[in-house]
């Protein structure tokens, strides 16, 4: 019995598992085929939709989970609202398992390396401000998105060029005006945050400086960090802000919230986990023979990561993303409910659970569709990640 096969007969074993895979199934073919059958989530009912007094209809043959106070079928709004909560969830889990597992082998695979924090800084610049100018081209809802993603770069390009000036200046490595120079340029990007424009252009200026100082000071030591420091610690700081508090602040600085720039904001800020159990897992796949043996033949590294690393890191990804879709539903709920994520009248869970709070005496329907529907994606996401997890590592 091969291994594949192993795993799939503990997964069947496990009735936990089992349940949460039917939970999960029965969700997204609710999300999925609920919205072609059920009337429209944003029409309102006034002839059979209202109660006694102009209150929202109980539950019954017509609107089976009732009417909400302006008369709409809370069973529509519930599989739109579960479409919305799959598809930024399932994004989100993509952006942050993606950025976890870059950041995480890259860490596990280099450790021990040194590389120039001014080369960093150049390299992160230029890539928020290509990937962001890319997605800002899309226009739309996409911008916003964008906009975080270049901020983002620009952060961590201050961070590094602050960090590189005043440690050569401080350890006397570094002619006193290459610190300098380092030193106002990242506090240069710092003051013009408010500005992506001259941000951008100023990060560009930045490189183009710094290359032509190298040209005459070849011989001058630079700053460098250790990749897998640098990396962790980066994920350190990032972990220190509670995630869902550091997404509710970033979302409440966005002007226009789109289910574009939902997912991004969620996740870009939910990778730090996912970065710290995959280097530790590359850590211990790197020593191992059959790596070594590849290294030793002169394979390349691009191809050792892509043939060898992350396919033995694939199953630990599969955990870890099943089990972060049930944390992005939770946070995509928080964000709605705090009025947060896209504005009214698209169906959202969170949002109809802060809809439902003044009217919790006299409609509890209202508040309990929701509320379970939240509870058992919640469940059925953990309970599916937990069986992937014994089913791909038996000795747990």
């Amino acid at each position: 019995m091969t291994a594949k096969s192993r795993a799939f007969a503990r997964f069947r074993r496990n009735r936990g598992a089992v349940l949460g895979l039917a939970l999960v199934a029965a969700l997204v073919l609710f999300a999925l085929l609920g919205p072609l059958f059920l009337p429209s989530p944003l029409t309102p009912d006034f002839d059979h939709g209202r109660g006694p007094f102009g209150t929202p209809s109980s539950p019954s043959l017509r609107h089976p989970f009732g009417t909400d106070t302006v008369f709409r079928d809370v069973l529509s709004r519930l599989a739109h609202g579960g479409r919305l909560s799959l598809e930024v969830a399932c994004l989100a889990t993509f952006v942050s398992t993606v950025l976890g597992a870059a950041v995480g082998i890259g860490a596990g695979y280099f450790a021990g390396r040194r590389v120039r924090v001014d080369a960093i800084s150049d390299a992160l610049a230029l890539f928020a401000l290509g990937v962001g100018g890319l997605l800002a081209l899309r226009g739309g809802g996409v911008r916003e998105g964008a906009l975080l993603f270049a901020y983002a770069g620009f952060a961590l390009s201050f961070g590094l060029r602050a960090f590189g000036g005043l440690r050569g200046l401080l350890d006397k490595r570094l002619p006193r005006p290459s610190g300098l120079l380092d030193l106002g340029l990242g506090v240069g990007l710092a003051l013009s945050f408010h500005h992506l424009g001259r941000a951008m252009g100023l990060a560009l200026a930045s490189v183009v400086v710094r290359a032509a100082f190298d040209r005459d000071q070849r011989e001058e030591r630079h700053p460098s960090i250790d990749v897998d420091d640098g990396l962790m610690r980066l994920v350190d700081a990032l972990l220190s802000f509670p995630f869902l508090l550091l997404a509710m602040a970033i979302a409440a600085a966005v002007d226009r919230t789109t289910e574009a720039s939902l997912f991004l904001l969620l996740g870009l800020t939910a990778w730090t986990g996912n970065a710290r159990v995959v280097r530790s897992k590359t850590l211990q796949i790197r020593n191992l023979e059959f790596v070594v043996a590849a290294q030793a033949l002169g394979a390349s590294t691009p191809m050792v990561l892509v043939r060898h690393v992350l396919p033995n890191v694939a199953g630990v990804l599969v955990v870890l993303g099943t089990s972060s879709v049930a944390t992005m539903i939770v946070a995509e709920a928080a964000l709605s409910f705090l009025g947060l994520s896209l504005p009214p009248p698209a169906p959202s869970w969170g949002s109809m659970l802060d809809e439902a709070r003044p009217y919790f005496a006299l409609a509890p329907w209202l508040l309990a569709a929701p509320a379970i529907a939240i509870l058992l994606t919640v469940l059925g996401f953990n309970l599916l990640g937990e069986g992937l997890r014994d089913a791909f590592d038996p000795k747990e």
